[in-house]
């Protein structure tokens, strides 16, 4: 017991010291924005939510860690890594001492390297360690999968106990739980239940523990009350606003991302591959990403040398790994089945179940259409548990040897360490090193800092609006304030394209008008019937936004919601009552006729950020005029206009570029 004590800190802590390392020292791109602001502001992220995590999130951007509250943040993904690297080490631990017949015996100095080893390889394979170090979900949920195992493997050793049980409640409830932070952590459910349908069936026939199991399930899930408790309160991100409990289970089942379908497989839409080669297509994104974990190339550009020895070492390390299946599979058949599901499921079924199109860096310019960015992240606790089965080979090995000759359990000592300190060397000069990286605050920074006050700022995604908002929430840079005229609200298109979006923004005091283009048609007449019934109780211009779709314009072209509130921002932050037939004009007609020197003095800037595609600011082309990282709505017309002395003064002497230039930065 000492042994393993001392074993499993001693994991954690040199898994944790590297973390700390390695740690974003503020925000990171993608959702790590989103996650730290709602912490911070207690707001609402995307569907499905992810309360828990926000509250955790929340505690943890309390405690004094750091000066920086995004740093706060980021330790819990950190601190839950190296506690899934040492519980790792600990599973390995028991499902060696299950081979033995003397159940009393203590793991020998070999087994115990050869956890150590395969903890560390699980930690600093390359997905596990890039969302270990900055604010995400993955590591926390990763760490519960691991807790789970441990507490199946524990159950099982304690059968006729008193209390036992327990351990099997807490199953339920830590994985419940865990639902409000991702829904990864249900897929060690299957494996468990067969475990113990295999070691004590009877267990799973006590009424009672089903109903204490229900009971706590219930009481895990209701953090999801969180979302609705603070939707009322109107935060300052409130994505789906989720007051009413349609809208509730909308945001959990991600309703906004439309329905994950099993048929056609994404890979298919596009290049017209049967079922069976579209779905081996899928299945070579995921090897590709494995192929990642341990060795630089061909996630990295390397030499020819570095090149071969990545290969040969990746397909050793999968080969290691895939005995390593073998020996479970026929040393402990019941304990193989709880581990190998589990790893299944967050391997290939989630292969099948992501349905996911194909990698953005595939060089295959025919395979379309691509994710918007690598997706590896999804399958990072697959490539964190795939390492058991080195273990698992290791330990094999050395014991057939062990008969032979006494010395030869040292030799795969010493490969166990080899094997765990490869992907440290390998994937410390990534992206998983994310020391000094503020790249992604500075860039957050300058953004804001192009706009001038009093503004709205069309963005296209998540890299030009969640460090944004860390920005303006967490830091407290030009956050907006519409009667002091203060400060710059973001607009973000993909979401403009939702009811629930632009109701916000126009609390928040952008000027928006869809009440007086609607007025005459038959949204008008629905809304009157709707409102004599009691069907209806929102305003009529709530119950336009609630029921916009695209639009055919007059030149036949496809109006998205998005462009429709676009054209209404401009015409009502001019003070023009909007017609419909202004809303559904050709955007030629719609530029010529109100973005001139006669009829476009806005009430409040109006931005595109630098950012924002083509396709989505081309109508307006003629007439954006560049002031550093944004491009300014101006009634001159005119190709490629640039303020001059702004964009320079920005670029000179006010833009921050720490990290750009540092060779030590990935």
């Amino acid at each position: 017991m000492k042994n393993r004590v001392i074993g499993f800190f001693s994991i954690f802590i040199v898994v944790l010291l590297l973390y700390l390392y390695t740690m974003a020292p503020t925000v990171s791109f993608w959702d790590c924005g989103e996650f730290i602001t709602c912490s911070y502001i207690l707001g609402i992220p995307h569907p499905p939510g992810t309360p828990f995590f926000v509250l955790l999130g929340r505690i943890f951007s309390l405690l004094p860690t750091f000066k920086e509250i995004a740093a706060r943040v980021n330790l819990l993904s950190a601190l839950s890594g190296a506690i899934a690297a040492a519980m790792m080490y600990l599973i390995i631990l028991k499902f060696i001492m299950r081979f033995k017949e003397n159940k009393e015996e203590k793991p020998s100095l070999f087994v115990h390297i050869i956890a150590a080893g395969a903890a560390l390889a699980s930690a600093f394979a390359f997905s596990m360690w890039d969302n270990s170090v900055e604010a995400e979900v993955y590591a926390i949920s990763t760490m519960i999968i691991a807790i789970g195992i441990w507490l199946t493997l524990h159950w099982s050793e304690g059968i006729g106990m008193k209390g036992n049980k327990n351990n099997l409640l807490l199953i339920v409830y830590i994985t419940f739980l865990a639902m409000g932070v991702h829904l990864l952590p249900l897929l060690v459910l299957p494996g468990a239940i067969i475990f113990v349908l295999m070691v004590n069936w009877k267990e799973l026939a006590d009424t009672k523990l089903i109903g204490i199991g229900i009971g706590l399930a219930i009481i895990g899930v209701t953090t999801y009350a969180y979302l609705m408790i603070r939707a009322h309160l109107n935060p300052a991100i409130n994505e789906a606003d989720p007051q009413t409990f349609s809208a509730l289970w909308d945001v959990f089942t991600r309703k906004q991302y439309g329905p994950m379908k099993m048929f056609p497989r994404k890979t298919q839409l596009e290049t017209g591959l049967s079922f069976i080669p579209a779905l081996w297509e899928q299945l070579r994104v995921y090897f590709k990403y494995f192929s990642w974990q341990y060795f630089p190339f061909p996630r990295e550009n390397t030499g020819n040398l570095l090149k071969v020895l990545s290969i040969f070492g990746t397909y050793v390390y999968a080969l290691i790994g895939i005995f390593g299946i073998y020996v479970h599979y026929r040393k402990d058949r019941k304990g193989f089945w709880l581990f190998f599901i589990t790893f299944l499921l967050l391997s290939l079924g989630l292969v099948w179940y992501l349905n996911l199109k194909f990698s953005p860096s595939d060089p295959n310019p025919h395979h379309q259409p691509r994710e918007v960015r690598e997706r590896d992240y999804f399958f990072a606790p697959s490539f964190f548990f795939f390492s058991f089965y080195i273990a698992m080979a290791l330990y094999y090995w050395g014991t057939r040897l062990r008969e032979k000759r006494v010395w030869a359990t040292y030799p795969f000592m010493g490969l166990a360490i080899i094997m765990g300190v490869i992907p440290i060397i390998s994937n410390f000069k990534s992206h998983a090193n994310r020391r000094h990286n503020f790249i992604a605050n500075d860039y957050a920074y300058n953004m804001l800092i192009s706009a001038d006050d009093n503004a709205v700022v069309f963005t296209n995604g998540d890299n030009d609006t969640f460090p944004l908002w860390f920005m303006q929430y967490v830091k407290g840079l030009k956050k907006f304030d519409a009667k002091k005229k203060k400060g710059v609200m973001l607009a973000n298109l993909s979401l403009l394209n939702t009811n629930w979006y632009i109701k916000q923004l126009k609390w928040a005091g952008i000027p928006i008008d869809f009440d007086s283009p609607f007025r005459g048609t038959r949204y008008e007449q629905l809304y009157n019937r709707q409102k004599r019934s009691g069907k209806y109780k929102g305003t009529f211009e709530e119950f336009v936004i609630d029921h916009l779709y695209p639009m055919k314009g007059e030149d036949g072209s496809i109006l998205y919601v998005k462009d429709l509130a676009i054209r209404d921002i401009i015409l009502a932050s001019c003070g023009i009552k909007p017609t419909f037939e202004d809303l559904t004009m050709s955007g030629k007609k719609f530029v010529q006729k109100y973005i001139n020197k006669q009829n476009f003095h806005p009430s409040i800037n109006i931005y595109f950020s630098a950012t924002v595609s083509y396709d989505n600011r081309q109508m307006y082309q003629n007439h954006l005029k560049m002031e550093g990282f944004m491009y300014k709505v101006v009634p001159e017309n005119g190709y490629n206009m640039v303020d001059v002395d702004k964009t320079q003064e920005l670029l000179t002497k006010d833009f921050k570029y720490r990290s750009i230039f540092d060779p030590n930065v990935y």
